[in-house]
């Protein structure tokens, strides 16, 4: 069975890393991107906590349903952070995902973000 856990906060870090990279590549954007890799270094520590909660075991429930859906969800919402998601925590990133993977996306409809 996959670490869901692992999955994503592997994920979050080598975004983290990659922002990280790349503040050094454009200093003019520096500020932004060293922002957005601690908010995703933060997310990370935070899902690390939920291992075993009923976060862990509703995620599980999504990765063992259409893998392709999870997949396409995670790499857009890391994508995002700091830049058009509004998720600060663990928690928020990860109540963003559950919602979008949960959704149905076969009309190929704009996926949402937290407005608050």
């Amino acid at each position: 069975m996959q670490d869901i856990t692992s999955l994503i906060t592997d994920e979050l870090e080598y975004a983290a890393e990659w922002r990280r990279e790349k503040a050094a590549e454009y200093p003019e954007d520096a500020d932004r991107n060293l922002e957005a890799a601690q908010t995703l270094d933060r997310m990370a520590a935070d899902i690390k906590k939920f291992q075993g909660s009923q976060w862990h075991w509703r995620l599980q429930g999504l990765f063992d349903g259409p893998p392709e859906r999870f997949s396409e969800v995670l790499s857009f919402l890391v994508r995002a952070v700091g830049f058009r998601s509004s998720s600060k925590t663990g928690e928020q990133f990860l109540e963003e995902f559950c919602f979008l993977a949960e959704t149905d996306d076969r009309e190929g409809t704009v996926l949402p973000f937290r407005k608050d």
